[in-house]
């Protein structure tokens, strides 16, 4: 589907139940978010947990 992230449109795939949207890091750079820094830590199954590149906020997202 297409939505629009910071006035700008792109695909995505949506999950209605999941608990956090995850964007590729060539995404944030085309899009040109800035990200604060963060300590989580985010673990896929089988693998080991790594540190998340970081959040940005205030970003609006529309969905149509």
């Amino acid at each position: 589907m297409r939505i629009g992230i910071g006035g700008k449109d792109v695909g995505a795939m949506l999950d209605s139940s999941a608990t956090h949207m995850f964007i590729a890091d060539r995404l944030v750079k085309e899009l040109g978010l800035w990200l604060s820094y963060s300590h989580t830590l985010m673990k896929a199954v089988n693998s080991k947990a790594q540190r998340i590149a970081g959040v940005p906020y205030d970003v609006p997202i529309t969905l149509d």
